[in-house]
């Protein structure tokens, strides 16, 4: 009997104790997936005097929300995004010349259809397969002022495909899209350069906060919901005023991940131009317009 009692004991200590360490794993993985922030997100001005013209630098990498440590995660489909430069930024759309093209107008022209001056910088972006293997298709970005926000116009190498988003501007220092909705893609990658020095040196398209704040940083905030319904938040920080490292003319350093990942979207990019324009030659080529041979040469 008292073997009995004692194996149901030990029994009952081991379970405890395996519980015990179940519940700490499970603890553990839920905290550091809340450590992990859902999105890569970086705002940066080029300089870090107050109340002056910037240009400015914007980057985000889509997650997987659920598992944000997943390189191959894909956030669902995007609603809304919301991105708010830090308190005191001014946006100007009336700073610049706008474009008044319509969005058919740029589907089917290009950036042909916005006067040069309205151009307020660029760079690339990239949408991903929602379903089975990630397939990433990465385009071409053109920003344009159109007076009460900002348009991107998204050129992909593939079937020379054209997309337009505008980011309307809602309070001197927030820009608002509500991207469409296409079934089996999702937004993935953007990096984006803006002129905001265009205008003049006491009205420009893009002014830094009038203050740096006693925290010596300036915070800008990314807040974007997916079609579940959820909303999610992450924040960026800049160093400002006499705390700042970096120089005028050099824009600060986003954060060491961030930054791998926009030099690798980048290449990417460059590479999908020149299969782009590789496919061109080829066709003209074949069509007897032009003799230039496409590809590394033997």
């Amino acid at each position: 009997m008292a073997i009995h009692t004692y194996l149901r004991t030990g029994l009952l200590l081991l379970t405890t104790v395996l519980l015990l360490l179940a519940a700490g794993a499970l603890t553990a993985a839920s905290a550091s997936a809340r450590s992990t922030a859902p999105a890569e997100f970086s705002f940066t001005f080029d300089h870090a005097q107050p109340g002056t013209p910037a240009n400015a630098e914007l980057y985000i990498l889509y997650k997987d929300p659920q598992n944000p440590e997943d390189p191959d995660g894909r956030s669902p489909a995007l609603t809304e995004v919301i991105i708010a430069a830090p308190p005191g930024t001014v946006f100007d759309g009336s700073a610049v010349p706008a474009c008044p093209a319509s969005d058919a107008e740029l589907m089917a022209l290009g950036t042909l259809a916005c006067p040069e001056e309205s151009k307020v910088g660029g760079g690339f972006g990239s949408v991903v397969t929602t379903t089975g293997s990630p397939n990433e298709f990465v385009a071409e970005v053109t920003l344009f002022n159109y007076g009460d926000g900002v348009i991107e116009l998204l050129e992909f190498a593939e079937g020379g495909l054209k997309i337009v988003d505008r980011a309307r501007f809602e309070g001197p220092n927030t820009m608002v899209l509500n991207p469409a909705v296409v079934p089996g893609f999702t937004e993935r990658e953007f990096s984006l350069s803006y002129d905001g020095t265009r205008g003049g040196p006491n009205r420009a398209f893009i002014t830094t906060p009038p203050q740096c704040p006693s925290s010596g940083l300036w915070t800008s905030q990314l807040m974007y919901t997916v079609t579940t319904g959820a909303t999610y938040r992450v924040k960026s920080a800049m160093p400002c005023g006499a705390a700042a490292t970096s120089q005028p003319g050099t824009v600060a350093s986003p954060p060491p991940g961030v930054a791998k990942r926009q030099s690798a979207g980048k290449k990417r990019a460059g590479k999908k131009r020149k299969r782009n324009r590789c496919k061109r030659r080829k066709a003209r080529k074949k069509a007897g317009s032009s003799k230039r041979r496409c590809g590394p040469r033997r």
